[in-house]
């Protein structure tokens, strides 16, 4: 089982990704949605550092549910990242 606080940090970042694609639009299947912030000002808005925000986005990749291309974010599985935002702990 992961540290809490991880945890905490990790949903904060996917809850914001997912909060973000609903601004987006559909195209080929996927969400995208235009974000003017670098990992680092993203990890300001949600108080964790930017590691957390690389590392969250590094496993959103792997696990072909989002991913951030320049200012883009793109969401190829949104019920996969909306299950992630809004997990609770086991």
């Amino acid at each position: 089982m992961r540290e809490w606080p991880v945890y905490m940090r990790e949903r904060r970042a996917e809850g914001t990704c997912w909060s973000l694609s609903a601004e987006g639009q559909v195209a080929d299947g996927a969400v995208r949605t235009k974000i003017a912030l670098t990992h680092e000002e993203i990890s300001k808005l949600i108080g964790t550092s930017r590691e957390t925000i690389t590392r969250t986005l590094s496993e959103l990749r792997k696990q072909e549910i989002a991913e951030l291309r320049g200012a883009t974010l793109i969401v190829h599985n949104n019920p996969a990242l909306e299950r992630l935002a809004t997990a609770e702990e086991l």
